[in-house]
C-alpha cells in the first residue's frame, strides 16, 4: 500500500505541475495535532491523486501547526473521504458538489461525483478540508461559498487568516499562496 501511495503522490505532482502556486515559507512549527483521513473505494487512481494533492498542499500551508495523515486502517481513521453518486437534497435547490459532516477529530467528507462536472476534484477536496479544520465559508478565495476556480488555485491568505483567527495564532505560523 505504501508503494501505491508513493505512486499516487508522484502522479499528483506530475499531473498538477503546470503552474504550481508560489507559497510563503515561514519557519515550521511542531505539533502532534493530526487529522487522520481514510479514502474509501469509489475514487479512480487519478481522483485519488487529486485528493492527495489537496492533502499535501494543506500540509504545506499548515506548516506543522497541524497535519493531515492518510491511513489505511479503518480503526485509525477519524475522517472518511467517501465518493457518492447520489444526493438527496435537504431543501429545494440544495445540490452541493461535496459535503463535510462532523467536527474536530471525526466525520465524513462526501464527494458527489455525479455533480462534479468540470470542477477540479482536488480543489473541491481542498475546500472541504478547510471545513474539516473548522473554517467556515468566506466571501472570497478557497473558502468561498461557491467553488470559483477562476479566482483561486491554492490556499490563499484569506483562508489562512480565517484559520489563524480561529486558532488564535499569528498568520506567520502558516503558509499561503501569493498572487
Amino acid at each position: 500500500m505504501k508503494k501505491l501511495l508513493g505512486l499516487l503522490l508522484a502522479f499528483a505532482v506530475i499531473a498538477c505541475s503546470d503552474a504550481p502556486p508560489r507559497y510563503t515559507a515561514h519557519p515550521p512549527s511542531r505539533s502532534d495535532e493530526i487529522y487522520t483521513l481514510r479514502i474509501l473505494d469509489g475514487f479512480s487512481i487519478g481522483e485519488r491523486a487529486k485528493i492527495m494533492r489537496a492533502v499535501n498542499e494543506w500540509n504545506f500551508a499548515l506548516n506543522g501547526v497541524a497535519r493531515f495523515e492518510i491511513v489505511d486502517a479503518p480503526e485509525k481513521a477519524g475522517w472518511i473521504i467517501l465518493a457518492s453518486d447520489s444526493y438527496t437534497p435537504n431543501r429545494p435547490g440544495d445540490y452541493p458538489i461535496a459535503e463535510t459532516m462532523g467536527s474536530g477529530e471525526a466525520g465524513v467528507l462526501m464527494v458527489f461525483l455525479n455533480r462534479l462536472g468540470n470542477k477540479d476534484l482536488g480543489m473541491v477536496v481542498m475546500h472541504e478540508l478547510g471545513h474539516v479544520l473548522g473554517i467556515g465559508h468566506q466571501p472570497h478565495g478557497l473558502m468561498s461559498t461557491h467553488y470559483r476556480f477562476d479566482e483561486f488555485r491554492c490556499i490563499d491568505d484569506s483562508t489562512i487568516a480565517a484559520l489563524a483567527q480561529l486558532r488564535g495564532l499569528p498568520m506567520e505560523r502558516f503558509n499561503w499562496c501569493q498572487g
